[in-house]
């Protein structure tokens, strides 16, 4: 349903019930990927629920479709290590408010293997199985946590993730 009395022709407001409200800002952006223009859509959502509120980012492809961040993580993983780098990718797509889906492989077997399946040879180990957290936008593969905190440690975790980085006047609104 349009908001009739917005001043941005992009901003969306939907109401749900009478306490819950959802705003949808979208604004296409295009960039040079191999040559090519690529336009994507990046889409900010307000949701007030009661009194609270928050913003997530999300990346929307050409097609209108939701390019979704999937975490390949294992909940009942006996290393401390793989525990604390799985919370640090969550929490850091939680804090900056990044849109993301947290598949767990040790209750998903068609899941582990897809993820088995889709990393790339070169990124896989010697021995073994590759360990999470694993990190997919759609199927495309991101990286693992050394590539994470690589780019956590760049400032470029939106460029790795494949989305677009929202600009600072989205970002402090």
């Amino acid at each position: 349903m349009e908001d009739a009395n917005s001043a941005n022709p992009n901003r969306r407001k939907k109401a749900d019930s009478s306490t819950d409200t959802q705003d949808l800002e979208i604004t296409d952006i295009q960039q040079l990927h191999d040559d090519k223009v690529q336009t994507s859509r990046c889409v900010r959502i307000d949701q007030r629920h009661r009194s609270a509120s928050s913003i997530f980012y999300r990346s929307i492809d050409r097609s209108g479709s939701e390019m979704v961040i999937r975490v390949y993580v294992a909940s009942s993983s006996g290393s401390v290590a793989v525990k604390k780098q799985q919370q640090a990718v969550v929490g850091f797509l939680e804090a900056n408010r990044i849109m993301f889906q947290e598949v767990d492989i040790t209750i998903q077997e068609d899941q582990r293997l897809w993820m088995y399946r889709n990393i790339p040879r070169d990124k896989q180990p010697e021995t073994g199985n590759p360990l999470p957290p694993q990190i997919f936008n759609q199927d495309q593969y991101c990286g693992d946590y050394e590539d994470f905190f690589q780019s956590k440690e760049n400032n470029t975790v939106f460029a790795f993730l494949g989305l677009t980085q929202p600009s600072v006047k989205d970002s402090e609104s």
